[in-house]
């Protein structure tokens, strides 16, 4: 939306509120990214405080607000979403969204899907800007010999990145739909002693 509120970044480091930045806010599409540099501060106590100014619109958002130490690399990863729920044999979808939070254009650096701990697909990640986020899609599927319970998350791989603490998503849990009947799960295959293969599996419960 479109609007002229005017939102004041200020400061206190014992002297008083300072205004440190004045944002206009503008036509905007969702939420925008501010940046405010503290290092005068470093090392001292200091409060950080905003002060709206409505001039036409009786909305303002703010949200997500941390201090932290700039860096010029530093992917952060987001959530890893996908269905509870599957069956064998069917591809399902996977979305995982993450941010670049450096100060700097994040780049060659890949995007990995693990299940149970093993590396199953492996993407290029895009350029993406300072600021911004996006979101991969994997494309995967279980068999019925899967596990019942499988965990999945993905890691940010990327030589470059100053912060590697938050390059892990939480763990996304997927249950396999097994089948009411029942069903071989121990098929082995070998070549007898005449060159035949043989096929072998143990009485299904």
């Amino acid at each position: 939306y479109s609007s002229e509120n005017i939102i004041e970044a200020m400061v206190n480091d014992g002297t008083g509120f300072q205004v440190k930045r004045t944002i206009s806010i503008g036509e905007g599409n969702g939420w925008t990214k501010v940046v405010i540099d503290l290092a005068e501060y470093a090392g001292k106590f200091i409060q950080v405080g905003f002060r709206g100014i409505i001039v036409d619109n009786p909305v303002i958002g703010i949200d997500n607000i941390k201090v932290t130490t700039l860096r010029d690399y530093n992917l952060e990863a987001g959530i890893l979403s996908c269905a509870e729920r599957v069956r064998p044999n069917e591809d399902f979808s996977m979305y995982f969204t993450y941010a670049n939070d450096g100060m700097k254009v994040a780049e060659n650096y890949d995007v990995v899907l693990y299940r149970n701990g093993e590396e199953i697909i492996r993407e290029a990640g895009k350029a993406l800007a300072a600021g911004t986020n996006t979101t991969v899609a994997f494309t995967t599927q279980l068999s019925v010999l899967s596990d019942k319970t499988n965990k999945f998350h993905v890691e940010l791989d990327w030589n470059l990145d100053e912060v590697k603490d938050n390059n892990y998503s939480k763990t996304a849990e997927v249950t396999l739909i097994t089948p009411d009947y029942p069903v071989i799960d121990d098929l082995k295959g070998e070549i007898d002693g005449d060159g035949n293969p043989v096929l072998s599996w143990s009485d299904p419960d």
